[in-house]
Protein backbone atom coordinates (compact mmCIF):
# COMPACT_ATOMS: atom_id res chain seq x y z
CA UNK A 1 0.00 0.00 0.00
CA UNK A 2 1.39 3.32 -0.82
CA UNK A 3 1.08 5.61 1.76
CA UNK A 4 0.94 8.97 2.44
CA UNK A 5 1.05 11.81 5.67
CA UNK A 6 -1.35 13.83 6.70
CA UNK A 7 -0.04 16.84 8.85
CA UNK A 8 -3.28 17.39 10.82
CA UNK A 9 -1.06 20.23 12.56
CA UNK A 10 -4.94 20.76 12.56
CA UNK A 11 -7.78 19.45 12.28
CA UNK A 12 -8.51 22.08 14.13
CA UNK A 13 -12.16 22.14 15.68
CA UNK A 14 -13.17 25.65 16.47
CA UNK A 15 -15.82 25.62 19.21
CA UNK A 16 -18.18 28.52 20.05
CA UNK A 17 -19.25 27.61 23.43
CA UNK A 18 -20.33 30.86 25.98
CA UNK A 19 -19.74 33.84 22.59
CA UNK A 20 -15.63 32.53 23.42
CA UNK A 21 -13.73 30.53 20.14
CA UNK A 22 -11.43 27.73 21.45
CA UNK A 23 -9.58 26.24 19.14
CA UNK A 24 -7.83 23.11 19.41
CA UNK A 25 -4.38 21.93 17.51
CA UNK A 26 -4.33 17.96 16.37
CA UNK A 27 -1.12 17.42 15.66
CA UNK A 28 1.27 13.83 16.07
CA UNK A 29 2.93 14.76 19.13
CA UNK A 30 0.21 16.76 20.75
CA UNK A 31 -1.89 13.40 20.50
CA UNK A 32 1.10 11.18 21.87
CA UNK A 33 1.37 9.30 18.63
CA UNK A 34 4.14 6.64 17.39
CA UNK A 35 4.53 4.26 14.52
CA UNK A 36 1.69 1.51 16.14
CA UNK A 37 -2.09 2.28 14.60
CA UNK A 38 -3.63 2.02 18.67
CA UNK A 39 -6.63 3.88 20.03
CA UNK A 40 -5.62 6.54 22.12
CA UNK A 41 -7.34 9.08 24.44
CA UNK A 42 -6.69 13.15 23.68
CA UNK A 43 -7.51 15.72 25.98
CA UNK A 44 -7.84 19.21 24.99
CA UNK A 45 -9.16 21.40 27.46
CA UNK A 46 -12.57 19.90 27.94
CA UNK A 47 -12.93 18.16 24.41
CA UNK A 48 -11.77 14.92 23.84
CA UNK A 49 -10.95 12.49 21.00
CA UNK A 50 -9.99 9.57 20.21
CA UNK A 51 -7.52 8.44 17.26
CA UNK A 52 -6.23 5.42 15.70
CA UNK A 53 -3.46 6.83 13.71
CA UNK A 54 -0.25 6.56 13.06
CA UNK A 55 2.99 9.11 13.51
CA UNK A 56 4.87 8.90 10.15
CA UNK A 57 8.63 9.17 9.70
CA UNK A 58 8.30 13.04 9.01
CA UNK A 59 5.77 13.43 12.22
CA UNK A 60 2.87 13.79 10.75
CA UNK A 61 -0.50 12.22 11.68
CA UNK A 62 -1.04 8.94 9.38
CA UNK A 63 -4.41 7.46 8.61
CA UNK A 64 -5.36 4.92 7.03
CA UNK A 65 -9.18 3.64 5.60
CA UNK A 66 -9.44 0.67 7.15
CA UNK A 67 -12.56 0.25 9.59
CA UNK A 68 -10.46 0.90 12.86
CA UNK A 69 -8.48 4.22 11.85
CA UNK A 70 -9.71 7.84 12.68
CA UNK A 71 -9.87 10.29 15.10
CA UNK A 72 -13.18 10.78 17.04
CA UNK A 73 -14.30 13.66 19.82
CA UNK A 74 -16.16 12.01 22.46
CA UNK A 75 -16.66 14.98 24.73
CA UNK A 76 -17.59 18.81 23.48
CA UNK A 77 -18.68 21.99 25.00
CA UNK A 78 -19.71 23.70 21.52
CA UNK A 79 -20.39 24.07 18.16
CA UNK A 80 -17.48 23.18 15.19
CA UNK A 81 -17.12 26.17 12.70
CA UNK A 82 -14.76 24.80 10.89
CA UNK A 83 -11.80 22.33 10.40
CA UNK A 84 -8.44 23.32 8.68
CA UNK A 85 -6.60 20.56 7.50
CA UNK A 86 -2.94 20.76 6.41
CA UNK A 87 -1.87 17.42 3.86
CA UNK A 88 1.86 17.44 3.91
CA UNK A 89 1.59 15.36 1.01
CA UNK A 90 -0.74 12.52 -1.03
CA UNK A 91 -3.54 12.89 -3.41
CA UNK A 92 -6.20 10.22 -1.44
CA UNK A 93 -8.99 12.42 0.37
CA UNK A 94 -9.86 13.35 3.74
CA UNK A 95 -13.41 13.46 5.12
CA UNK A 96 -14.51 15.17 8.06
CA UNK A 97 -17.95 14.41 9.45
CA UNK A 98 -20.10 16.10 12.28
CA UNK A 99 -22.67 15.18 14.93
CA UNK A 100 -24.70 15.75 17.55
CA UNK A 101 -24.09 12.92 19.36
CA UNK A 102 -20.80 11.76 20.55
CA UNK A 103 -18.82 9.84 18.85
CA UNK A 104 -18.36 6.25 20.71
CA UNK A 105 -15.16 4.51 19.10
CA UNK A 106 -13.51 4.73 16.00
CA UNK A 107 -15.07 2.19 14.10
CA UNK A 108 -18.51 4.70 14.06
CA UNK A 109 -17.10 6.26 11.02
CA UNK A 110 -17.16 3.00 8.85
CA UNK A 111 -21.20 2.90 9.31
CA UNK A 112 -23.88 4.72 8.07
CA UNK A 113 -26.09 5.23 10.99
CA UNK A 114 -22.36 6.02 12.96
CA UNK A 115 -20.74 8.20 11.04
CA UNK A 116 -22.57 11.29 11.24
CA UNK A 117 -23.27 13.78 8.46
CA UNK A 118 -20.00 14.41 6.16
CA UNK A 119 -19.18 18.46 6.51
CA UNK A 120 -16.85 18.08 3.55
CA UNK A 121 -13.48 16.22 2.15
CA UNK A 122 -10.15 17.39 1.05
CA UNK A 123 -7.52 15.84 -1.32
CA UNK A 124 -5.65 18.87 -0.09
CA UNK A 125 -4.97 21.91 2.31
CA UNK A 126 -7.46 23.79 3.36
CA UNK A 127 -10.44 24.56 5.37
CA UNK A 128 -13.97 23.30 5.73
CA UNK A 129 -16.06 25.87 7.15
CA UNK A 130 -19.31 24.38 9.13
CA UNK A 131 -22.73 25.18 8.56
CA UNK A 132 -24.93 24.01 11.23
CA UNK A 133 -24.46 22.89 14.88
CA UNK A 134 -22.26 20.30 14.92
CA UNK A 135 -20.77 20.15 18.34
CA UNK A 136 -18.83 16.49 17.26
CA UNK A 137 -16.22 16.27 14.46
CA UNK A 138 -14.80 12.89 13.31
CA UNK A 139 -12.17 12.43 10.00
CA UNK A 140 -11.17 9.65 8.45
CA UNK A 141 -8.80 8.36 5.23
CA UNK A 142 -11.71 7.61 2.26
CA UNK A 143 -9.66 5.53 0.49
CA UNK A 144 -6.23 4.54 1.05
CA UNK A 145 -3.52 6.13 3.08
CA UNK A 146 -3.01 9.78 3.90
Amino acid sequence: MKKFSLLLSLLLVAFIGNAATETDVLTAEAMGLNANYLNRTHDFGERQYISNAYKSDKGAIQLRSKSNSGIICTQSNGNIRSVTISVEHGTNQVDVYGSTTPYKEVSNLYAAATKGTLLGSLKESGTITVEGDYPYVAIRANNGGI
